[in-house]
Order: C-alpha cells, then structure tokens, then sequence
C-alpha cells in the first residue's frame, strides 16, 4: 500500500499548478477501512493517494475477518491510514453503512412538488419507520416514470422494455432513504475523534452509485461483495429502482473453507484469494465450498432480479460486481454464465486522472474504493 502512496506522490508535479481543491472520502467497512483522496484541478478530478487497512488485528483479530469496533479505535485506525498513505487533507465525508439506514419506495399521487412532496414524503414513511419520525433523518429522490422514458420511441433506453407493459397510472414514485439520528450522532463522534473535517454523510450505496455509473439508459445492477452482506442495487438513469441485502459476503466464504478443509481461517483466507474459483487449488474441495457460498448470493440474486424484470417488462442486460469480494479469482467468469449478462467489475478510478502507468494497478483495486470516490467527488462538485 505504500508503494502506491510513493507512487502517487512522486506524480504529484503534474497536478500542481492552478487553483485547486481537495478531499478525502472515507468508507468503514465491517473487516477495512479505505480512504482515497483527490483534488479538483481545473473541472477534473486527480487521485492523489489510496489505501486500506484491515480493521482485524485492532480487535486482536485476523486479516479479513469481521470486527464490531468502538468508536475510538475506528478513528485511531482512520489516522493510522491517512498517515500511511501521506493524506495531505482531513477534509471529507464519511460513508454509513447500509445495513444502518432503510431504503425504500413510497408511491403517491402524481403532480405533488416542492415543499408539498416533503412532507407527503414524510407522512408516507411512517408506515415503513419503525420508529417515531422525528428520531429518523430523511433524504428523497423523485423516480422518473416509464411514460418520461416513452417520449422518444427510437431512444436507446427502449432496449429491453416490453412495449405491451401498460403505462404507469399518474403516480409519483419517491425512493426514500432514512437513517436514525442515533447513528448519524455515532458517525459524528467518530469524525470528531478522527480529527476530521467531515462535511457530510452518505449511506454507501449512494456514493459506489456516483463513482460507478455514467450515463447509462437502461437498467443495471450493482452487486457490491462486502465482508459480511452482499448488497444488490438495481440502478435506472442513476436512482436506484430495487435495494436488497443478502446475509451472505467474502467472510463468509472463508469461514466455510476453514470448517470445511480443517484450516485456520488465516488459511482459509489465503486460499480463497489465492486460488478463487479457479481449478488449481491445492484442496479439491476448494472450489465447490467457495461455490456453495457464491451460489447462495447468487440464488438471491436471481430472485430480485426476476421480480424486477416481471414487475417493469425490463431486462436487466448488465451487472457490475464491486467490492473486495468481487476481486475473487473467476467470480467474474461464474457470474455471466450463471446471469446471461454483461458483467463487469467496477472501478471507481475511471472517474479520476491518474499517471497511465498506474492505469492497471488501479484497475485492479478499483472495485474495493466505489465507496470512498464516491464520496471525494461529492465533496469536490
């Protein structure tokens, strides 16, 4: 991880002339923090440094696995980094964890804007909340409608869509996502404890959204492989249309092979990201217990997908895999046989310049930082 640091930083004269500002987005994952930061020079973004650090060995435990950390030994591992990888900023944002918000739809009579759909908004949300409303923060999104997409017949975004699908009745659909006040005051005291400069908070669905889609018409879905939970995002003209978490992620994976082969889960480990789904791992066994695994994520996967497909008469033609865990040998390959899709391995890098002959280094790690630049380029726009 230094190496890219020293790299980074030694190719920090091509970047330095003009007016320019820079940020961090820092995302605390279950098993990692990963922090990237980047400067905005003259309307594009520069990747100045990157790195992660394993949050295991802070809880006295192994690489990889799953930590439940206070909150002050998050923010010494957060200074640890931006030591690490010379940060020259503490100046940012910080992701929350979807498994810490609720993300969902709300449909309402058409033609409400303004202050008028806020609080429609909010009236409709508390047959979702589990909680009283004032104990929740809300932040909405108005979801365009299947008519605004038939206005031009011949436009790409009519691939895939069943044209005997009735049209919408006039609704407004909203996709709502609300996070306890609890857990914004607990990430507040952790930047304050880190010493950073956090100007907002993003659930991290939202912040791998902006760092991984572009201008794309038709629907496509985002499988981000955490340590823990697999999240599946069904992403249209950039909202998201379907949210759904599988209790299934990369330790899990681990944690089969270590019972299965009899391995310490150091072991465990180093085979799954060794050898993957590949043929040539020292256990036979090895793949089909990765498999079971990945088939499980998969099976759920297939389910949300059909569902989406029969709801819309869409089909869902491209899959992005994101993610540590979608850095498995051959997930890749085992993914479009198993979807009939494109799939393709996000990486959040092709929306910042970089040297080119760090072109596929970065490319290489790109689908484990969707979160953090995500959140750099929010705070740069």
């Amino acid at each position: 991880m230094n190496k890219f640091a020293d790299i980074l930083q030694n190719a920090k004269k091509l970047f330095t002339s003009g007016s320019t500002a820079v940020a961090i987005g820092v995302d605390v994952g279950s098993s990692s923090i990963k922090i990237v930061e980047v400067k905005k020079k003259e309307g594009k973004a520069y990747l100045e440094t990157y790195g992660a650090i394993a949050l295991g060995p802070y809880a006295g435990l192994s690489v990889g696995q799953v930590t439940n950390l206070p909150g002050e030994k998050l923010a010494i591992a957060i200074k640890d980094l931006l030591k690490e990888i010379n940060a020259t900023t503490t100046t940012g944002a910080l992701a929350i964890p979807s498994s810490a918000s609720l993300i969902f739809t709300v449909e309402l009579p058409g033609g409400i804007k303004g202050e008028d759909l806020k609080t429609a908004v909010a009236t409709e949300a508390r047959r979702f909340i589990p909680v009283p409303i004032n104990e929740v923060s809300l932040d909405s999104w108005e979801i365009p409608t299947q008519e605004s997409f038939l206005d031009n017949p011949e436009d790409e975004v009519h691939e895939g869509l069943d044209k005997s699908v009735a049209p919408l009745e006039d609704k407004t659909k909203v996709l709502v996502a609300a996070i306890h006040n609890d857990t914004i005051a607990k990430y507040q005291d952790l930047v304050n404890q880190a010493q950073m400069d956090a100007r907002f908070f993003e659930i991290e669905t939202f912040s791998a959204i902006r760092s991984l889609v572009e201008h794309e018409l038709v629907p496509m879905l985002i499988i981000d492989f955490g340590a823990s939970k697999t999240k599946l995002s069904i992403v249209e003209h950039g909202i998201i249309r379907v949210f759904h978490v599988v209790n299934r992620g990369s330790q899990d994976i681990t944690l089969a092979l270590s019972k299965a082969l009899s391995i310490s889960f150091d072991q465990a480990e180093d085979m799954k990201k060794r050898y993957g789904l590949q043929e040539n791992a020292p256990d036979l066994n090895a793949k089909e217990v990765i498999r079971t695994v990945i088939d499980y994520i998969f099976g759920e996967t297939t389910t949300v997908i059909l569902e989406y497909e029969k709801k819309t008469g869409k089909n869902l033609k491209k899959i992005v895999a994101t993610g540590g865990g979608a850095l498995l040998y051959g997930l890749q390959e085992y993914a479009s046989k198993t979807f009939r899709a494109e799939v393709v391995l996000g990486n959040a890098f092709t929306k910042t310049e970089a040297p080119a002959f760090l072109e596929q280094m970065l490319a290489a790690t790109g689908p484990e930082f969707t979160v953090s630049v995500g959140l750099a380029l929010r705070v740069l726009s």
